[in-house]
């Protein structure tokens, strides 16, 4: 419980903070809106082509739930991805190698963001927050933990 309400506060309040994330305005422009979709697209063709075993969270998995899109005052994406630390190096390297491909996007495996230029001139910044999950098996039991967490793995068995 103390590692949820500890994720939630860095997630919620201090990172978002130290990034400038709430002087966003409520709803987002038309181009941060369509940036936000383009990084969608970039991030799920790396994991497919990658063949990673990932799906939305946060934000937008309510997104998708609500309205089967962004929500338009969400002003990141958060996607979740099974982390296989045997294939991580291997998929580190072409991760960071494919995402170079797209114009003015940067990451790695954790983090990645864009810039945009609209049609009326407005540049943009949209950011993903890319988290990992370890499969665990504890007494016959398969279990999903954030791969950082070592404490949550330990009072499980």
């Amino acid at each position: 419980m103390v590692t949820v309400v500890t994720l939630s506060i860095l997630h919620r309040l201090i990172l978002p903070s130290l990034i400038g994330y709430y002087e966003d305005e409520c709803l987002l422009s038309d181009t941060k809106y369509e940036a936000l979709k383009k990084l969608f697209q970039h991030i799920a063709t790396l994991y497919d082509k990658l063949n990673q075993v990932y799906w939305v969270d946060y934000g937008l998995l309510l997104g998708y739930y609500r309205i089967k899109d962004v929500l338009p005052h969400d002003g990141d994406l958060d996607f979740t991805r099974v982390h296989f630390p045997s294939k991580e190096f291997e998929f580190n390297m072409a991760f960071y190698r494919m995402m170079r491909e797209f114009p003015e996007t940067r990451g790695n495996t954790m983090f990645a963001d864009m810039y945009v230029t609209g049609k009326d001139g407005e540049r943009v910044h949209v950011t993903a927050d890319l988290f990992r999950v370890q499969v665990e098996e504890i007494n016959d039991k398969k279990f999903l933990f954030p791969y950082w967490n070592e404490q949550h793995r330990e009072a499980a068995r």
